[in-house]
């Protein structure tokens, strides 16, 4: 967070009480993909970096595998 600020950029935190990057979502692959399958993912007009990837993302791919990776 500090750095973002010393950055420029604007950032908060979000309050969650549980971890969503964790071995509990790997027990949820299948129902995740099922119910995010209607996603319909398209390209963006503005550049997205992702923290999947940790590079800039073609939007048009973000499919529920995506999502769940």
């Amino acid at each position: 967070m500090a750095v973002c600020e010393a950055d420029d950029v604007r950032a908060r935190r979000i309050a969650v009480d549980y971890a969503s990057h964790s071995a509990q979502v790997d027990v949820l692959h299948d129902e995740l993909l099922d119910v995010l399958a209607s996603i319909e993912p398209r390209e963006s007009r503005v550049p997205l970096m992702s923290t999947v990837t940790g590079d800039w993302l073609d939007t048009s791919i973000m499919d529920a595998a995506y999502w769940h990776r």
